[in-house]
């Protein structure tokens, strides 16, 4: 990979430049089982709009059906998953971006329990947890058929065990949730759109991703990981969620209680 002047893959303008330059696993990273002789990859930033993207050879397309959850947590899902849901008040990323969805829907319909929302990417399902636990209807998607399992077996609610681009179904929702999902994907713009097909006609979308402003503690930080193709700014997710005729609502960079530096965004169909 030669460093120069690229198209952005949001704004599309000719003004990525070489922002950082990996040569080495950071002790952030999970370990993927790199060789080390071959781990090498580089992040961009784009002087326009201030979007952030990786550049990486490597093979994700089946990573998320299994090795993901297997690298991460190993046997120890139900360990972790205990150890998130009995955080301290306060201290929870998944309590804090469940306070700011619900706080949105108090204002936008008037039984909150009638709602039906989608959740994408799952993982171990702690945010659908919460979702639940606050007797409204979650549906969990998830790849990975371990986590989906865990799901039914610790939340009880409906599941999609499917690659979202594979989801088929005449159900609409009223919201879908990506929380720290689209930066995983090559190509964000498609994964979004598809989740148009989905909803209803008074319905909203709630995007959550990794913000750039992480890049002012240095290259060695979670939000720029391997597995992360983009980090947004504020205007790049605007500018793609414009391009599908979305609305954006409301919008926010915060610092989560875990140090992630982050973009909470609702946008809803114009």
């Amino acid at each position: 990979m030669k460093s120069k002047t690229l198209f952005c893959p949001i704004c599309q303008k000719k003004s990525l430049k070489l922002k950082f330059k990996y040569t080495s696993k950071p002790d952030v990273e999970i370990d993927f089982k790199i060789d080390k002789s071959d781990y090498y990859r580089e992040y961009y930033e784009c002087k326009k709009c201030g979007h952030m993207c990786g550049k990486v050879n490597y093979d994700f397309s089946k990573f998320y059906d299994g090795e993901y959850t297997e690298i991460t947590y190993g046997l120890g899902m139900q360990k972790t998953f205990d150890r998130l849901i009995s955080l301290p008040k306060g201290s929870s990323d998944n309590e804090k971006r469940f306070k700011f969805i619900s706080n949105f829907l108090n204002s936008f319909f008037l039984d909150k329990k009638a709602i039906e929302i989608l959740d994408v990417g799952s993982g171990l399902g702690v945010f659908p947890w919460l979702v639940n636990k606050s007797n409204l209807k979650i549906t969990a998607l998830d790849p990975d058929k371990r986590n989906i399992e865990h799901i039914k077996k610790n939340i009880g609610v409906k599941t999609y065990n499917k690659d979202f681009f594979d989801l088929k179904t005449k159900k609409k929702f009223d919201i879908i949730t990506f929380n720290k999902v689209i930066e995983h994907i090559i190509n964000p713009e498609a994964m979004l759109k598809k989740s148009l097909k989905f909803l209803k006609k008074r319905s909203f979308l709630y995007v959550e991703v990794p913000d750039v402003k992480a890049s002012q503690d240095g290259k060695n930080r979670e939000e720029f990981t391997i597995e992360h193709f983009h980090v947004f700014s504020k205007d790049s997710l605007k500018i793609l969620c414009k391009k599908l005729d979305l609305k954006c609502l409301k919008i926010e960079s915060v610092i989560e209680p875990s140090g992630k530096y982050t973009i909470r965004s609702i946008f809803s169909i114009t």
